[in-house]
């Protein structure tokens, strides 16, 4: 589970975006997007990722839309 702040009011890359996604055969990916800034010489700017790891029921299959759903529902 990736978590991270998103701020309605600032402005982001890509069409707006605060997140990629990118799915292959055998993964998924999402990239958090930091707010677009202006950044002098000597300045920095910081961005936080929550990254937790959990265990899975071995039923849960990755095609079912509504399985998937309830996962993420009862994940604490």
């Amino acid at each position: 589970m990736k978590r991270y702040v998103h701020n309605p009011q600032a402005a982001y890359p890509d069409f707006g975006s605060s997140c990629e996604i990118c799915l292959k055969k055998d993964f998924a990916e999402l990239e958090s997007l930091s707010p677009l800034y202006r950044v002098e010489p000597g300045e920095t700017i910081r961005h936080v990722e929550n990254i937790s790891l959990s265990h899975t029921r071995n039923c849960l299959n990755p095609t079912d839309e509504d399985d998937i759903a309830h996962y993420f529902e009862t994940l604490q």
